[in-house]
């Protein structure tokens, strides 16, 4: 008895065989109504749903058979799925593949068979619906129509049954999504609001409805910012201590609104601010004393120090200012994340405030052997400000650009005159061609205590609070800072100030 063949796409047609997830599954109705069907139709004593796997064909149902499985080497269905149509056997004892086989010498004692291939997804036989019978027997054409359209029957079954298996395990995938979601929801901390673009506005992350308030706030800024441009807030509800931070994000043509709880934050950073201002508040007094006695040794005036000690007073009065300019950033920080430092703002002609600041920080830059300079022809115009707080600044960037300056190099300051949205804007820039600022730490460069290199071993001193301090200044002003950097290079710090009227003197108007 010669084993049957398997087919040149084996590897398919077992693939499509086990997607239809339908071996060794209880007995279904609908097949077997099917097979008896079958029988009744061609009046044989035998019909069976066969499909044929990698070592077995299994009957998916049966009439007149007794077994649920045989091996697949002595299966006729196993020689149908070779071929492109339907194995009609009409004597198995005149067949030379199928003489010996022990179903034909033996019980069910198969003379006639007829297998009808299965294929539910059109191109791969998964197996037969196939006649037995124990005489032998021909097949009409009439009857090739008839077994092709039971056969399309059992096919759109397997079909069906596919479908319930993806169904079964789309709904256990979605359950199991839905509970982790549903537990990852309740874990976060944050309360979590849908809002579509109707205006209704769902809570997701209990089963609780949304606080009607709130679902107000979130309606009253979508209307007022638009669909594409709801910027974050922070929510208080009237008469409630609690304080949360809302955050607002697209999804899928609805929003998602994380409303975070930062209550506990703001006090902490208020306790912290007040203790920073306290302890800075305490120190100052005491350094202001030792900064005065130290000066008045330094200066002889508390009579001739032996000259051992002249160098040792020197670092230690310098130290005491560099303290007291430590202390003094803290509070100017704590103060302008409180919004309680007062400006004193003043109309003012810019350029003679920034020849005031080159002066001023002159022996500053002289102590790295670098030369502070305003490179012409410098536009001016009228600014509102306050002179104290903007030479701040101007102190601030010119410190840094000297620190960062190789020795005999030379700090380029620059005042332009810019139109931009419609708007008059005086332009400084504070150049250096020092070693530039590490690309990695570009995005941090205005934050408080931020350092490109916070080791100990520092070449240049500084807080890390200048910059900050910066930028907080001239925002208070009205004013706007960014800067460029190249590594290796060099670093370009522009500050712009609304100008309430330009100043066109012969030199500006050769320059326009």
């Amino acid at each position: 008895m010669p084993r049957p063949a398997n087919p040149q796409d084996e590897h398919l047609r077992l693939a499509a065989l086990y997607e239809l997830g339908i071996l060794d599954t209880p007995p279904d109705p609908g097949f077997d109504r099917l097979t008896s069907l079958a029988c009744d139709l061609f009046q044989v004593p035998i019909a069976v749903v066969s499909l044929v796997d990698a070592r077995r064909q299994w009957f998916k149902s049966r009439s007149g058979l007794e077994r649920c499985e045989t091996h697949r080497d002595i299966s006729f269905c196993a020689h149908a799925v070779v071929s492109d149509t339907a194995l009609v056997v009409e004597d198995a004892r005149e067949d030379a593949r199928f003489h010996d086989n022990p179903f034909v010498i033996g019980p069910p004692h198969i003379r006639f068979y007829a297998g009808q291939l299965l294929r539910p997804d059109g191109r791969h036989a998964v197996g037969t619906l196939c006649l037995m019978d124990h005489l032998p027997r021909t097949l009409s054409a009439k009857d090739h129509d008839r077994l092709d359209q039971l056969a399309a029957q059992v096919e759109e079954l397997l079909r069906e049954h596919q479908l319930r298996v993806q169904l079964v395990e789309q709904k256990r995938v979605l359950t199991n999504t839905t509970q982790r979601l549903s537990a990852l929801l309740q874990a976060i901390p944050d309360a979590l609001y849908l809002l579509d673009e109707t205006g209704l506005v769902t809570r997701l992350d209990v089963a609780t409805p949304a606080n009607e308030p709130f679902a107000d706030e979130l309606r009253r800024r979508f209307a007022l910012h638009g669909k594409d441009n709801m910027p974050s807030f922070i929510w208080q509800d009237d008469g409630e201590d609690t304080v949360h931070e809302v955050r607002v994000v697209p999804a899928h043509g609805e929003y998602l609104a994380i409303a975070r709880d930062i209550t506990e934050r703001l006090q902490i950073e208020k306790m912290k601010g007040e203790f920073i201002a306290t302890v800075s508040h305490e120190l100052r007094t005491p350094l202001t004393a030792i900064r005065g006695a130290l000066d008045m040794l330094d200066n002889g005036l508390a009579g001739e120090l032996p000259e051992s000690a002249r160098p040792l007073v020197s670092i230690a009065n310098k130290n005491s200012r560099r303290l007291v300019r430590l202390i003094n950033d803290i509070l100017d920080i704590e103060k302008l994340a409180a919004g309680q430092l007062k400006l004193h703002e003043q109309r003012f002609t810019l350029r003679p405030l920034i020849e005031q600041a080159l002066e001023d920080n002159a022996l500053y830059a002289e102590s790295f052997g670098v030369a502070l300079s305003l490179v012409p022809p410098a536009a001016n115009g009228e600014v509102l400000l306050d002179p104290d707080r903007f030479a701040q600044v101007m102190a601030n960037l010119l410190s840094n650009a000297s620190k960062h300056s190789p020795a005999g190099d030379t700090v380029s300051v620059s005042l332009m005159h810019l139109r931009r949205g419609g708007k008059d804007w005086l332009e400084i820039t504070v150049s250096d061609r020092g070693e530039g600022i590490p690309l990695a730490f570009q995005p941090r460069v205005f934050e408080r205590f931020a350092q490109a290199d916070g080791s100990d071993r520092r070449r240049v001193g500084g807080s890390g609070l200048g910059l900050a301090i910066t930028r907080s200044l001239v925002h208070a002003m009205g004013g706007d800072i960014d800067f460029t950097s190249v590594p290796g290079e060099g670093t370009c710090f522009r500050v712009r100030l609304p100008c309430l009227a330009p100043i066109y003197d012969d030199v500006d108007q050769e320059a326009i």
